[in-house]
């Protein structure tokens, strides 16, 4: 292997400095060869956007598919590694930090990655009452401004509206029990609000009359994050690549996901912290999941990740289902890709096996391979299928059975973040042992619909052990129980079931109520050598134990 020194190549740290066509410059002389490590002495490296790549992509569960601009375009590479040496790389929004797309074995290891300016805000709670609240806010560190009594943030490349906010505990910094999101002043959704300024710092929000009060839970000196940005550019997105590993990587923030990865086999993530940045105190990391995987397939490994206060699920894996909108009289069929944000990704490609399910019972109905598919536009695909399928009907799901991953998740801690924990729907063999959940939310939820996200991934075996379960589901919108498994189903059948075998052995569940697991539409469910503790953290939740709905067997 060659190394490289990048400060050789004009790639140096200081402050205001830009090494991004100093990068690109190398990467390109690289991209032909096999074999390089790129050695960044320590120091903290800026990127800003002005001289980044172009490109066209499709990132899944994400917002604003199309041109983006990225620092570290990987394109291609084979057998790279990068070697932080604990450096700190600065990127600038508008950018992808890191885009791995058809590669073979890439290494980087040792970096920690935030933005100048977050996507994201954040402010305290300075007083409340059912239809108003005072908010202080660092205009220096989160600059925004008043208009037309609309509230607006602005950043290094970026001006946005505020939507949303989440509040987090003053004392744990996590969401606060009996609350959910806040959504103000959009079309579809939310309550309208007026803003204004009343000093530098101190900003004041009233709802407008017969709009739905603030809840009792607020309190002042809570934290307020402030969602003002779309979920754009994940720190790393890994596309049609294999063996792609991350070790000692910190990410502080993302205006995205921390690491998605798409079509890609075999990933390794090992202490991987996606976490609040130490100095900045902020209560935020990244802007939606921490670990996404679409389409995937060979083995997915997490290994003492610390995955914290991200604004989405800590770690979620899963396949796409395409609707079927048209049949021809050949017997080819048109598939649309359903969910906005899972426009243009890549669900069949030629040769690729498929099954087709009644989206009401989710069972499958039909198999056969692609013989040609030809993607017409981001949003439908035309699928000539091997074999006839005289009874194929419009509104059939389809999903992809070859790109399916084994998952092992081990050693990791999930904690402060919105939602859930971890969402395994791989038809694969998932294990998931010696994990940490502090969630509010259901700490393992095992979904797959046809009806809203249109994700796929009948669970086949997953095993559930020796983990933490630490006052999960405290707030119910976001998990029935510490584990939850309900697929979108809208029809049972007798003697099938959606899921097949879940094991949950020796965990320990923290509780404060009776909840434990909630479940409908699986085969087996094992559940044997667990400790259940009581907790006072919080208030009790109704509910049962064990709440089964067409659970065919139960052993114990």
């Amino acid at each position: 292997m060659r190394s490289i020194n990048v400060r050789d190549y004009g790639i140096l740290p200081g402050e205001g400095r830009d090494n991004v066509f100093a990068l690109r410059s190398l990467l390109d002389e690289i991209r032909p060869e096999d074999g390089i490590e790129l050695v960044f002495p320590e120091g903290i490296y800026h990127f800003f956007e002005e001289n980044a790549a172009e490109i066209l992509l499709f990132i899944p569960n994400h917002d604003e598919d199309g041109i983006k601009k990225v620092a570290f375009d990987l394109t291609g590479m084979k057998h790279l590694t990068i070697t932080g040496n604990h450096s700190t790389f600065q990127f600038h929004t508008e950018l992808i930090p890191f885009l791995i797309r058809d590669c073979d074995t890439v290494e980087i290891r040792g970096i920690s990655l935030d933005y100048v300016r977050p996507g994201y805000s954040q402010g305290v709670i300075l007083s409340c009452s059912p239809m108003s609240m005072t908010i202080q806010v660092d205009p220096k560190e989160f600059p925004y401004f008043v208009k037309g009594r609309r509230l607006y943030f602005v950043g290094e490349n970026y001006c946005h509206e505020l939507v949303r906010w989440m509040e987090l505990d003053k004392d744990f910094q996590k969401p606060v029990y009996g609350l959910v999101d806040r959504t103000f002043n959009l079309e579809d959704a939310g309550e309208a609000a007026l803003w204004s300024e009343i000093e530098p710092g101190v900003l004041k929000v009233e709802l407008m009359e017969g709009e739905r009060p603030f809840e009792e839970d607020s309190k002042p000196g809570d934290y307020l994050i402030l969602r003002h940005h779309p979920r754009s550019a994940p720190a790393f997105y890994a596309e049609n690549s294999t063996r792609i590993s991350l070790t000692d990587v910190d990410i502080y923030h993302a205006t995205g996901m921390g690491v998605i990865a798409q079509r890609t086999e075999d990933m390794v993530l090992c202490r991987v912290r996606i976490m609040r940045h130490p100095i900045k105190k902020h209560v935020f990391s990244a802007e939606a999941d921490g670990l996404h995987f679409v389409s995937c397939k060979g083995m997915i490994r997490i290994k003492d990740c610390l995955i914290e206060n991200q604004l989405d699920d800590p770690i979620n894996i899963h396949g796409v289902y395409g609707k079927i909108v048209k049949v021809m009289e050949n017997g080819s069929f048109f598939v649309r890709l359903v969910h906005h944000q899972q426009k243009g990704a890549i669900l069949l490609k030629d040769g690729e096996p498929f099954r087709l399910l009644d989206p009401e019972t989710m069972l499958p109905v039909a198999e056969s391979a692609a013989v040609h598919v030809k993607r017409l536009n981001r949003d439908v695909l035309l699928v000539e299928p091997r074999d006839i399928l005289p009874s194929v009907k419009e509104g059939w799901a389809l999903e992809n059975m070859e790109w399916i991953p084994d998952v092992l998740i081990e050693g990791c801690t999930m904690r402060n973040n919105r939602a859930r924990g971890i969402l395994p729907t791989s038809a694969g063999e998932v294990v998931i042992r010696n994990n940490v959940f502090q969630v509010p939310g259901a700490g393992v939820l095992i979904e797959g619909d046809c009806r809203s996200w249109f994700e796929s991934g009948a669970v086949k075996h997953i095993q559930i052990l020796d983990n933490l379960f630490d006052c999960c589901a405290y707030i119910p919108n976001w998990g029935y129980a510490p584990i939850q498994i309900s697929p979108g189903t809208s029809r049972y059948v007798e003697g099938k079931a959606y899921h097949g075998t879940v094991e949950i052995r020796k965990n320990t569940f923290r509780c404060m109520d009776k909840r434990l697991l909630f479940a409908k539409n699986v085969e087996t469910i094992l559940w044997k050598d667990n400790i259940i503790e009581h907790a006072d953290t919080y208030p009790p939740n109704d509910g049962e134990a064990f709440t089964l709905e067409h659970v065919l067997n139960v052993k114990r």
